[in-house]
This record gives structure tokens, C-alpha cells and sequence, in this order.
């Protein structure tokens, strides 16, 4: 049982009440840990929304890094323990790093993988990030990660609030933000997924179809 206690005022310290024993620490958040009234006192560094959630982990004995670290089967470092989502580190076999996705696709699909193996399965979390927001008359759809990019396209009129930005990486599409365009979204996907050759003079002209060039 985890309890959050207010900060002391004037020390910016904030602390975390458990009765589980014996005291833990969490490397590169907290300064200390001490037993005190039947209490474990964490003092942390600085207050972040992800503390609890390393905090728990923590409590289990799991390894923590930017997050909940995880295999790209979303196994922990407790082979008994997997975790998906938000709180995750996880491997991406696409970009050949690891990453730690906050959103909604990502918690998902992940979650998804997660449960599979928990059955006993042995599937490779590898989906293709992407996300969106509405903002009031603006819906922006993103998929794939920029990083890295070594050329970029605006397809469409900004002044029109219709249009996509296109990342490339060796004339192939690496990520899209598509501004009211959910057709360069939906496209955007296939053609990052098949890792076909793009000619940027032709992916520029918005009146050719992106589907003849899939």
C-alpha cells in the first residue's frame, strides 16, 4: 500500500508512505530511503507523474530506465512480470533503438502483445507509432517518428489548413503530420510500412494520387 505524504514546505521533498519492508531505493530519483514509524520515507530528487508508477516497479525488484523496462515481448526484467504502455521502455525493432510511447495506439497495441505472451505466446511488439489531436477546426494526424530525417515535403496549401509534412530518409517515408489531410495520414502509413521509394517532385504535387504510388 503506497501512500503520497505532502512536502515539507520550503524543501521541495516529497514522500512516499508504504508498509512494505524493507526500505527501497530508486536509482536516480531518490536520495535516500529510511525506516521510520512503521513507514518506508523516499525522499526523491524532483516530482515527476511517473514517480509512483517507478515506484511500484521498484517495489517489485524490476529494472527501471526512463521507465518500466521491457523486451520487445514486453517482459520485464521478472520473467513472471510484463508490462505495457505509457510506463514502458521498450525495444523497437523498426527504429533499432529503444523508446518510451505515451499514447493511446501505442497502450494498446502494446497491451495487446502483452496478453498474448502472458498465454504463453511469443509475438515481437514492432507497431508503427502514430497519434492525433482535434484542436477546435484542426484535426492533426501523425504516424512514424522523424528522427532522423534527411528531407522533408509539404504536400498541399498551409494557408488552406489542409495539407501534410512528409520526412524522408533515403527517399524513403519515415514519418507524415497531416493538417486536416487524413488521406496523406492513411497513405502515409502503407508507404512507410512497405518502405517504398519516394520521388520527392511527385509526392509534392498534391494533385497526383497517392495511391499510384504505393
Amino acid at each position: 500500500r503506497l501512500r503520497l505524504l505532502p512536502a515539507e514546505p520550503g524543501t521541495g521533498r516529497v514522500f512516499v508512505r508504504t508498509d512494505l519492508e524493507p526500505a527501497v531505493q530508486i536509482p536516480a530519483l531518490v536520495k535516500f530511503a529510511r525506516r521510520a514509524e512503521r513507514r518506508t520515507i523516499l525522499e526523491l530528487g524532483e516530482v515527476r507523474v511517473q514517480t509512483v508508477e517507478h515506484l511500484l516497479a521498484a517495489l517489485a525488484g524490476l529494472e527501471i530506465d526512463n521507465g518500466v523496462v521491457v523486451d520487445e515481448y514486453a517482459r520485464t526484467s521478472d520473467p513472471a512480470i510484463f508490462a505495457a504502455g505509457d510506463c514502458t521502455n521498450f525495444p523497437s525493432p523498426r527504429y533499432g533503438r529503444r523508446m518510451r510511447l505515451e499514447s493511446v495506439p501505442n497502450a494498446i497495441e502494446q497491451a495487446k502483445v502483452s496478453a498474448a505472451n502472458m498465454l504463453g505466446g511469443e509475438v515481437v511488439y514492432d507497431a508503427l507509432p502514430w497519434f492525433w489531436s482535434d484542436q477546435y477546426d484542426v484535426k492533426l494526424q501523425t504516424v512514424g517518428l522523424s528522427e532522423g530525417y534527411d528531407d522533408l515535403i509539404v504536400r498541399g496549401d498551409p494557408a488552406e489548413k489542409k495539407f501534410a509534412v512528409w520526412y524522408l530518409k533515403d527517399g524513403k517515408a519515415l514519418a507524415v503530420d497531416a493538417i486536416n489531410d487524413p488521406a496523406s495520414f492513411a497513405m502515409g502509413k502503407k508507404l512507410i510500412m512497405s518502405g517504398a521509394a519516394l520521388d520527392p517532385v511527385t509526392l509534392a504535387d498534391a494533385s497526383i494520387d497517392l495511391k499510384t504510388l504505393v
